[in-house]
């Protein structure tokens, strides 16, 4: 008993480890990237504000009832078009702010908002290109123009918004699946005979139920359980005892009853690379009489026909081999088998 839930329990924690670790990332990501700034910018209603606040590192802000005009320039990025350049003046100062372009559209003159969600940037070497240019427009130097104007940039965020919304989905998505995965697992650890995929039964008590019986099995009648390593891609153990296939990997721990197993056949032969002991490896396939169907991959051949013939001296009911006959007898067997109910 104590064998069986220490390998289960260890393949769980083992299993853990990337969920649990992409659980704190996702955590990271969520704490640190500004979604509460881009979804609930700060409200502004004068343009001298949008200083006070770049100053302060607010980087995400609201302006409203803004009239903006067009500068006559356009902003591109490898020779494709990320938006027009615009102007507001408040004082002696000259604010400039970049609106992203809407298809084919030409820009309009002047553009009055109630309210425009902006992002305020840093200029760059292509700003600085673009003040020079507009100084000699209006026979400005491009020092005093500079000088006129803020060292920042107040970009439109449209897709900024909309990358922000897909990103909130996706993380909460990714977020409740893990942390019903790393749920999913703390309950195995507490309850061992709950792993995914460990006994053909449903229900908790069926599943506990035959995870003693198992287990006793194993404690009481250790003369007669036979073990089978499979090294073939990670090892894996097989221990046949008298009513039970009990198989361990490092991934996964499988109880099978030997009297569920109605038919076993191998498929998918191909060449082994590193075994000594085999020329092929396949996977074994187990239909149960529940319909179940439950394959072991990577299986050496020898090892694979070894434990086949183990479990058919076990059953002689049980079907060996792949076949037309016996893929018929199995499904006219399951037609004939009421559905079974484990309490």
């Amino acid at each position: 008993m104590k064998y069986i839930k220490h390998n289960i329990r260890k393949q769980t924690l083992f299993s853990s480890i990337i969920p649990a670790l992409f659980l704190l990332f996702l955590l990271f990501m969520a704490c640190n990237y500004p979604f509460s700034d881009i979804f609930a910018p700060k409200h502004l209603n004068n343009l001298s504000d949008l200083e006070i606040e770049y100053t302060s590192r607010q980087d995400y802000v609201n302006l409203t009832d803004i009239t903006l005009y067009y500068t006559g320039y356009d902003s591109f990025v490898k020779n494709k078009l990320k938006g027009h350049y615009y102007y507001a003046v408040e004082g002696n100062r000259c604010f400039f702010f970049l609106l992203e372009s809407e298809g084919n559209t030409a820009p309009k003159d002047s553009i009055t908002f109630d309210s425009l969600n902006l992002k305020l940037i840093r200029t760059n070497s292509d700003f600085s290109s673009f003040l020079a240019n507009l100084s000699a427009d209006i026979d400005w130097s491009a020092t005093h123009l500079a000088e006129s104007s803020p060292a920042f940039l107040a970009y439109e965020y449209r897709d900024v918004l909309i990358f922000s919304y897909f990103f909130a989905g996706l993380l909460v998505v990714m977020l409740i699946y893990t942390v019903i995965l790393v749920l999913i697992n703390i309950t195995v650890l507490v309850f061992p005979f709950l792993q995914k995929g460990l006994l053909p039964y449903s229900g908790f008590s069926a599943k506990k139920k035959l995870f003693t019986h198992a287990a006793a099995t194993m404690l009481k009648e250790k003369e007669e359980i036979i073990h089978i390593c499979f090294s073939s891609r990670g090892q894996k153990d097989f221990y046949v005892a008298p009513p039970f296939l009990l198989y361990f990997s490092t991934y996964d721990t499988r109880i099978l009853p030997v009297k569920d197993i109605i038919w076993i056949y191998q498929h998918t032969a191909r060449p082994a690379h590193g075994i000594s002991d085999a020329t092929s490896v396949y996977t074994i396939h187990f239909i149960l009489n529940n319909g179940r169907h439950i394959q072991f991959k990577n299986c050496p051949e020898k090892n694979s026909n070894t434990l086949i013939a183990l479990l058919a001296g076990k059953n002689p009911h049980i079907l060996v081999g792949y076949s037309e006959e016996h893929k018929a007898l199995a499904k006219k067997y399951l037609a004939l088998i009421p559905p079974k109910k484990h309490t």
